[in-house]
């Protein structure tokens, strides 16, 4: 049985295969490098924040973005200026702490020495607390006292306090004599995990952080219980691998994580607080999976697949759910799936959940399909280090359905066709709500035609729906005309009928090179509503590791932007 965590309110057309790539006259750094051959290193565009004065600042270039990202943390863990000044900052989206810290971390080289001591000790690890300056410098989180005697298995040791504000609730009635039952409990559900992610889905274990300075006491993967809810964070993972400045020029990282010491009802809102440790566990345990193939990635690829792991591990949860509702392709399907601010982020799972049920076997799922896009994104050494849409749609196009070769464009259309009606599509989609309405239209038999034009960016979806008055003929028919964009701009077209008892026909509209096809439906009785689906699946980019957007390819910019459409329905009685 599915149970949605309780909250209190607290925070087609075939595309050649070319056109799926970088433009081939402006290729990418990545794109120009055989496998195996080292790349220059590219630090990723800053995770958005929200409008305040510390932003305000970095548009207007008086501080740079290591200095803003040095602010940014502060004022999540820290004690210092940011803190000391609240107006300055404004609520960050704390479920993107991971990322935030990296932006920091990435950045340290290019802050001054105070500046980069400060950032490093607002990065160290808890254990480091006691070793940390009684400054304003210093963080809430970190350790102000000795650990306890870290538990551990052969992949990986929790670490924890006894006493003061980080310390773990202290009841200890069952299990090893002298361990608190929390502490057993984060054991179990790492261990967990662990034996999904890696064991059971096949990814790469985090790297080992041996050469770390301060590696936790051994190689292990290392996870630390601090008190995250003061500061508003579920969970984080960061790196001390000394591979960021050593020269290595490669994205493979070692990786650690911190998790809240109790997740209390007070500060998360969760009834429950063995399920909002459940969930961060495997979505933070993911972020460290993801630094050993890439540290470097683009924000969407990163959140998006550790939100669609939370459900793969732990499948009566369903805390991903919260997601779908704002930012998601279903509330929001008009905003390009890689668009990297957090609010996108977070929804993109629903694509990645596609992806694993379109081209399971059956009714089965393939979950396998996600590692591939991961292998495919690997940039240590020999990995092909493709950049996020890439990846993806260089999997896509090589995947099957029902034993026939498939094309990203084709599965990107029926990713908007699946939409429509979620709960017959996808396992759960029970719980999903239906994808938003760009235009609504009544057809009458006074009023029998309609026209509606509209521009769609790459990688989104449009939604016309029409529906059927009573007076219209019981053998109506409906012909639907698409003139949308060139064939190599990579538009497709779907329509959805959809009758009264439910049950659904689905058309594609054969689109031109000009972009031009018509398809007729039946109209008549027992028809409750036609939807036309209208997709722009270019993932054609130029300028990539430029930085200037908020797109994958790093910051590239997207060819196929503003592609009009224009959809004409005419009754037919």
């Amino acid at each position: 049985m599915s149970v949605r965590i309780p909250r209190l309110g607290i925070v087609v057309v075939s595309l050649a295969v070319s056109s799926l790539l970088c433009v081939p006259a402006l290729t990418s750094i990545a794109d120009a490098r055989a496998p195996g051959e080292a790349p220059s290193r590219h630090v990723p565009a800053l995770t958005p924040g929200p409008d305040d004065a510390l932003s305000r600042r970095l548009e207007a270039g008086t501080i740079s973005a290591a200095r803003y990202a040095l602010e940014r943390w502060a004022s999540i863990v820290g004690r210092g200026v940011a803190r000391r000044n609240p107006g300055a900052t404004a609520p960050a989206d704390l479920r993107s702490g991971t990322l935030f810290a990296r932006d920091l971390l990435l950045r340290l080289p290019y802050l001054g020495t105070r500046a980069r001591a400060r950032g490093e000790w607002l990065l160290a690890r808890p254990t480091d607390g006691v070793n940390d300056p009684d400054t304003p410098f210093g963080t809430d989180v970190g350790y102000s006292v000795a650990e306890a005697p870290p538990v551990c298995d052969a992949e990986q040791c929790i670490h924890y306090v006894a006493t003061t504000a980080n310390k773990v609730p202290a009841a200890d009635t069952g299990g090893t004599i002298g361990v608190p039952d929390h502490v057993e409990t984060v054991a179990n559900v790492m261990g967990e995990v662990w034996a999904h992610e890696v064991g059971t889905l096949g990814y790469r274990p985090p790297k080992g952080d041996g050469a770390s300075g301060n590696d936790g006491g051994d190689a292990r993967f290392d996870v630390y219980l601090t008190n995250l809810g003061d500061d508003g964070l579920f969970g984080y993972c960061t790196s001390d691998d000394p591979h960021l400045t050593n020269g290595y020029r490669y994205g493979d990282m070692s990786a650690y994580c911190v998790l809240d010491n109790d997740y209390q009802s007070s500060e998360f809102g969760y009834l429950d607080p063995v399920l909002p440790l459940q969930v961060t566990a495997a979505h933070e345990f993911f972020h460290g999976v993801q630094f050993a193939y890439d540290i470097f990635d683009d924000g969407w690829l990163l959140e998006g697949t550790a939100v669609w792991i939370e459900d793969e591990v732990y499948d009566d949860v369903n805390d991903n759910l919260q997601f779908l509702a704002s930012g998601s392709p279903l509330t929001n399907p008009t905003t390009p799936l890689d668009k990297n601010v957090p609010a996108r982020w977070y929804g993109s799972w629903i694509f990645f959940r596609f992806v694993s049920e379109y081209f399971g076997p059956g009714n089965a799922e393939a979950p396998v399909l996600i590692r591939r896009i991961w292998n495919k994104a690997d940039a240590s050494n020999g990995g092909p280090d493709l950049y996020s849409t890439k990846a993806v749609a260089t999997v896509v196009n090589n995947a099957t359905k029902g034993g026939v070769d498939w094309t990203f464009a084709k599965a990107f259309r029926d990713f908007g066709v699946w939409n429509v009606t979620p709960a017959k599509r996808y396992a759960e989609g029970a719980s999903y709500d239906p994808v938003e309405v760009q235009v609504e239209k009544t057809i009458t038999a006074s009023v029998s035609r309609f026209v509606t034009v509209g521009e769609l960016d790459h990688l989104t979806h449009r939604y016309v729906q029409l529906k059927r008055a009573s007076g219209v003929a019981a053998g109506a028919n409906l012909k639907v005309v698409v003139n949308g964009p060139p064939g190599v701009t990579g538009p497709v077209a779907t329509v959805v009928t959809i009758r009264t008892e439910g049950t659904l026909a689905t058309r594609a509209v054969a689109l031109g090179a000009d972009g031009y096809g018509v398809v007729t439906v039946a109209f008549g009785s027992g028809i409750q509503r036609v939807v036309v689906v209208l997709a722009n699946t270019s993932t054609r980019y130029v300028d990539c590791y430029d930085f200037a957007g908020v797109y994958s390819c790093n910051g590239g910019t997207p060819v196929d932007e503003n592609e009009v459409f224009r959809v004409t329905a005419k009754l037919l009685q």
